[in-house]
């Protein structure tokens, strides 16, 4: 009797420990769905779905031209215009089937090159002479969604990864910018992110992960330890710059005349010099100096920041980023506010370009890296969509905004 009465008394304690486990999950749960939520909302249109945006935006050679890629309703078009955002048009009236996006000036600056579906095509600025540069279609299998030109403009560098995997991997092709010489330069097996082609164009860059998972049970999974590689244009050579299995990478570029790379790990910019691998560089902005908010590590001498979207300038001497501001941080509901800030190189000096209380997203420096342009869209996922573009100088003076016009105000090129 009196152990079936300990037994009751255990089942008891039981019960109400769990029931105030379940509370605390059910809780915990709430919120952080609330909180990511918050976060999504800030962190751009790649997230979550809305139902227009400027995806990405590109300039001119000479600095005169601008194209974007214009998302609405999931079909992506090609915008063009002048950098003032004056006789912006639909680039082409002969339309392939599909959306149209990714696209880049050629170094001459009279001709873009961009992506549609499975293919290739290149047009004159003004949407004439449109042709099929290359059919990516190797298999029905495969998907394509990136390419790199070289800056001599003589080769295109792609990355293709299986459309049907569960678990991301992709490989790596280069080939002649008029379509010929197409060479797999990689293997499936891993995740390959982000690629560049080296200053003497001799070797590509690439980032790549080793592992997609999670490392907390409520955490949806994604690509981790990366690091960073190097392969011959040839295909020959293939090495291992990095042995950090990094968390998070992004940002791969060259700065500082080609002799350094550079890569954001969302806590920390990096440098690496290419003759001493093994040594990185922190080049952290200053969270004491600026409005940048920042966590305590008491396991590291600085303070972590959440810093995403870094952008290289082309002279390399400047690095635009977005981050969380200090009077943005998140609320009970989780809503953070984030800005754009830009970097000097060599002075370490940090300035803030925008206050508008939003995530900048597309962005690209004048050739001169004198001035940015970034796209602005506003009041998503909410029924009112406002899409349009800002153009400040480096310092953070004179900002121009520039709506983004309807499809009915924007004329065709006629080819």
């Amino acid at each position: 009797m009196i152990s079936f009465r300990r037994y009751l008394h255990h089942l008891e304690k039981t019960i109400v420990l769990l029931s105030i486990v379940i509370i605390f999950v059910i809780t915990f749960l709430i919120t952080t769905t609330e909180f990511f939520k918050g976060y999504m909302e800030h962190n751009g249109p790649d997230i979550i779905h809305i139902d227009s945006f400027i995806y990405n935006i590109v300039l001119s050679p000479d600095n005169k031209h601008m194209a974007i890629t214009y998302v609405e309703k999931g079909l992506s078009s090609i915008y063009i215009g002048n950098i003032d955002g004056t006789n912006i048009r639909l680039l082409t009236t002969q339309r392939p089937q599909g959306s149209q996006h990714r696209p880049l000036f050629l170094p001459e600056g009279s001709k873009i090159l961009f992506l549609s579906d499975r293919s290739l095509l290149t047009c004159n600025i003004d949407g004439s002479n449109l042709k099929r540069v290359a059919n990516l279609n190797l298999d029905r299998e495969h998907s394509f969604f990136n390419f790199i030109l070289s800056r001599d403009g003589k080769r295109i560098l792609f990355i293709s990864n299986p459309s049907q995997k569960a678990k991301p991997q992709s490989e790596l092709h280069i080939m002649n910018a008029d379509g010929s010489g197409q060479t797999k330069l990689t293997s499936f097996g891993e995740y390959i992110t982000e690629a560049i082609f080296s200053p003497d164009m001799k070797k590509i860059y690439f980032l790549k992960s080793v592992f997609y998972g999670h490392y907390s049970p409520i955490a949806p999974s994604f690509s981790h330890a990366f690091d960073i590689f190097s392969i011959n244009i040839d295909g020959s050579g293939l090495k291992q710059i990095t042995h950090n299995k990094a968390y998070r990478m992004e940002g791969l570029s060259f700065v500082q005349d080609g002799k350094k790379l550079f890569y954001n790990d969302a806590r920390s910019f990096k440098l690496i010099e290419l003759d001493h691998p093994q040594e990185v560089r922190n080049i952290n902005p200053s969270s004491e100096k600026t409005n940048i908010s920042t966590t305590k590590n008491p396991k590291k001498a600085e303070d972590a920041m959440d810093l995403s979207r870094p952008l290289v300038s082309p002279d390399g001497k400047k690095i635009a980023f977005t981050a969380a501001v200090k009077e943005g941080l998140p609320n009970i509901r989780g809503r953070f506010q984030y800005e754009m800030f830009i970097m000097d190189m060599n002075a370490r000096k940090v300035t803030q370009l925008t206050r508008l209380g939003f995530n900048s997203t597309a962005r690209a420096f004048t050739p001169d890296s004198k001035r940015i342009i970034f796209a602005n869209n506003v009041a998503w996922p909410r029924p009112q969509q406002i899409n349009r573009w800002m153009i400040i100088n480096t310092d953070g003076t004179d900002l121009h905004v520039i709506d983004m016009p309807t499809k009915d105000q924007c004329p065709s090129n006629k080819p």
